[in-house]
């Protein structure tokens, strides 16, 4: 049977759970005692997975880390950060550019 996964600094077992990606600390939560987001601050450790969802969440950033797209070559892997993300249409033209006009005309 699997051990049930708890804060490394209080002990406490919930859905609130946060795996640093980086050393594999885990802490609790910011509606908790916060010590994801205080071993955050001390380590400078940008990336944790939420225990329960499996959502990765960019402490630098502020948000999650969820989407990716990724076009038919499987070569390339673009992130799509929505919030702030600037001038939408040189994003547009960046991706036209990736995936070539005539990629588009095919479809």
């Amino acid at each position: 049977m699997a051990e049930e996964q708890a804060c490394f600094q209080c002990g406490m077992s919930s859905d609130d759970l946060w795996l640093c990606l980086i050393c594999g600390n885990i802490g609790c939560g910011r509606y908790s005692e916060k010590h994801a987001f205080v071993h955050f601050q001390e380590t400078q450790h940008t990336y944790a997975l939420n225990v329960k969802t499996r959502r990765v969440w960019d402490y630098v950033g502020d948000g999650y880390v969820h989407r990716l797209i990724q076009g038919s070559g499987a070569d390339k892997v673009v992130e799509y950060n929505h919030a702030g993300a600037g001038n939408i249409d040189e994003k547009m033209e960046s991706v036209t550019l990736e995936v070539g006009l005539g990629d588009l005309e095919d479809t």
